[in-house]
């Protein structure tokens, strides 16, 4: 680029988006599980106040499931144990809400079909 040679990297993040060279979207998955997981904290202290499943839902679609819809066309051929990392997470939202399975909580589509 303007007669400058482009460096080779392992890996690069460009608008939030971290592709590695042999685009495996591995660091990129691991990422959006980290951060998703650390906002069910917000689940938890929410359950615990007795917020109703009704706005546990909807702060898990506003505050947790985003991450994992950014960038999403990018993820449509990620791997099988990539999928199954992502909706682990959604499994486990779900069940913070249900208190452990002693509430009834609505189904929510799987991420995989909100991806295609």
């Amino acid at each position: 680029l303007g007669g400058q040679q482009v460096p080779c990297v392992e890996q690069a993040k460009g608008l939030g988006f971290i592709l590695d060279k042999y685009l495996t979207f591995n660091d990129q998955v691991n990422s959006m599980v980290t951060k998703a997981s650390r906002r069910l904290h917000y689940l938890r202290l929410l359950t615990k106040q007795g917020t109703s499943v009704v706005d546990l839902v909807q702060v898990y679609i506003t505050l947790i499931r985003p991450v994992f819809e950014y960038g999403n066309v990018l993820l449509v051929g990620c791997s099988k144990e990539q999928e199954r990392q992502m909706e682990r997470v959604q499994r486990r939202a779900l069940w913070i809400i249900s208190l452990g399975g002693r509430r009834e909580v609505p189904p929510l589509p799987m991420l995989k079909e909100r991806r295609e």
